[in-house]
């Protein structure tokens, strides 16, 4: 099969490019559809289903674990998935790199994008709905993006970060925290992707 993931990814989610460095389609397993194909550990997780195929479903003994890879250690990134949050009310990790960065809901129901500085959504995410969400990261600026669309923008001062830590997904690592809902379609790229870009990826936008 192509490196784009085969004939089970027709919408070329994980395409074969170097800035690629992390892409989980979560159908049925959590195996790494980018060119690095990195590690990834895996317990007590379920799929369902979703607008794209399946969907991890994160329950309170779910781990997904990115093993630390070097591809991962970049301070001008892209993140991007889609989430369905069954529940509003206390802090839910997305995607987390101790020290580095996070993509996270606050109890409040805002998204919040954080690394060398926060950018936090103005409004909060709406239960059972799914929505695209995407943090950059460049030298200067943070920006959120909900469906496509940019909503909130903040200063950014990157720091020195330490080698070696492991990513997680739909929980902090070591924190206990823990996202309630279903995960897709994570991408995590080493480049700051383009407004176009970023609403090819979001089925709502507009």
């Amino acid at each position: 099969p192509p490196d784009s993931g085969g004939p089970l990814d027709p919408a070329d989610t994980c395409p074969a490019r170097p800035d690629l460095a992390l892409c989980l389609r979560f159908e049925g397993d959590a195996s790494d559809g980018s060119p690095h194909r990195l590690a990834v550990d895996l317990a007590e997780v379920s799929f369902v289903g979703s607008p794209t195929g399946r969907a991890a479903r994160i329950d309170p003994d779910s781990i997904i674990t990115v093993r630390p890879n070097v591809a991962l250690d970049a301070t001008t990134l892209t993140l991007e998935a889609w989430v369905q949050p069954a529940s509003i009310g206390q802090r839910m990790p997305i995607i987390n790199k101790e020290g580095q960065f996070e993509l996270w809901v606050a109890a409040s129901g805002q998204v919040v994008c954080t690394g060398g500085g926060s950018a936090m959504s103005d409004q909060p995410l709406a239960v059972g709905a799914w929505v695209s969400l995407a943090c950059t990261f460049d030298a200067t600026t943070i920006s959120l993006w909900v469906d496509g669309a940019m909503v909130k923008q903040a200063p950014r001062t990157p720091a020195a970060f330490a080698a070696g830590v492991p990513l997680t997904v739909g929980r902090d690592n070591g924190q206990g925290r823990l996202f309630d809902g279903l995960v897709d379609n994570l991408r995590l790229w080493t480049d700051v992707r383009s407004a176009p870009q970023l609403c090819a990826a979001a089925p709502n936008c507009k």
